[in-house]
């Protein structure tokens, strides 16, 4: 089983979720993230509960996962609006005319990595395995959004750019942005051009790393050190590990291309 110390592990339904403790006391909105277990999907690499487009599974067992997903999380399920990700920068801003769009409904928009909203009984869902699901919070207005960091979403300041995005349109100041499962530096080994890239562009020398002649990139700390220069101050970075914890969640590098993908997805509820 995985153990967590700043994330619960749910168990409901056969379904195995993540939810962070830091939203404990926050009751207008549902936050959580999808594990590969619980699902209809068959598969040694997809596992069972995987809710990815872009694999090799079927459209009718993604749907399926996401309703077993959703019921046993507790999201409005026929509204979820999902990204289409190409590893851009392009943020999309969700309403309730997009309500379905990505599970029932066909998408009609291209390259978005990152949602923000304020509807409520809107989910948005961002989808990773081993990139960097980044979420803010706005406790204040009453305002989600999620992003999807890999190596160039990171390197080309997503996160960030999602922030001023929240700030212009819900005037987000008070937020908490909630940082992963993603791939560890310790998992995450790079080509020292990639290093350089990044050495280059970011002053971070604790999450850009070079030891014993191999070079990392820390980047779920890079993220949060690139929203703490934008003035977030209330950042939490999950403690898994999608390649450690391979068994449970799903890992490019740790189970190939023919991976399952897990999602994030948060709603704002009535209250």
């Amino acid at each position: 089983m995985i153990i967590s110390n700043n994330m619960h592990i749910i168990e409901k339904e056969g379904v195995i979720y993540l939810k962070f403790k830091a939203l404990d006391n926050i009751d207008f909105v549902n936050m959580a993230v999808s594990t590969r277990l619980g699902g209809v999907t068959k598969g040694k690499e997809l596992g069972t509960l995987n809710l990815g487009t872009s694999t090799g599974d079927s459209m009718e067992n993604i749907v399926k996962n996401y309703e077993i997903f959703s019921k046993a999380a507790g999201f409005t399920v026929e509204n979820i609006v999902t990204t289409k990700q190409t590893h851009g920068t392009n943020i999309m801003v969700a309403s309730l005319k997009d309500a379905g769009k990505g599970v029932y409904k066909e998408r009609d928009y291209d390259s978005i990595d990152a949602i923000v909203t304020s509807e409520k009984n809107l989910p948005i869902a961002v989808h990773s395995a081993d990139c960097i699901p980044v979420t803010i919070v706005d406790v204040k207005n009453k305002a989600v959004g999620s992003a999807h960091c890999g190596w160039r979403g990171t390197f080309d300041n997503l996160a960030s750019l999602t922030y001023k995005k929240m700030k212009e349109l819900f005037g987000t100041e008070d937020a908490i942005c909630l940082i992963g499962p993603g791939i560890c530096r310790a998992c995450y080994e790079v080509s020292e051009d990639l290093y350089l890239q990044f050495l280059s562009k970011f002053d971070f020398k604790d999450a850009i790393i070079e030891e014993n002649n191999k070079f990392y990139l820390d980047l779920p700390l890079i993220n949060k050190h690139i929203l703490e220069k934008e003035g977030l101050k209330n950042i939490i970075i999950s403690d898994l590990c999608t390649c450690c914890n391979k068994e449970h969640l799903y890992s490019h590098r740790g189970l190939g291309p023919k991976r399952g993908i897990m999602a994030t997805i948060t709603e704002i509820r009535e209250c």
